[in-house]
């Protein structure tokens, strides 16, 4: 159902998160990534999805716990 309406251009927050989530915890990390960002442009509040990204992007693990600080201090 989550698929089928994504690919139908259904763009929402919590629908890039969930869609997000379940490609991670199918390894298909690219993915994940890609649609948590998603999901960040579409809703910068997302504080969980900034602590997972620290995990999946180490390079930039810095930043998101700064940004999911930011969202849980507002």
């Amino acid at each position: 159902y989550f698929v089928k309406a994504y690919d139908g251009g259904f763009r929402y927050a919590w629908l890039s998160w969930v869609l997000g989530d379940m490609s991670d915890k199918q390894g298909r990390t690219e993915r994940a990534v890609s649609l948590y960002k998603e999901a960040l442009s579409l809703d910068s509040t997302y504080t969980d999805v900034y602590k997972r990204l620290a995990d999946l992007e180490p390079a930039n693990r810095e930043k998101y716990l700064e940004l999911a600080q930011k969202y849980t201090n507002n």
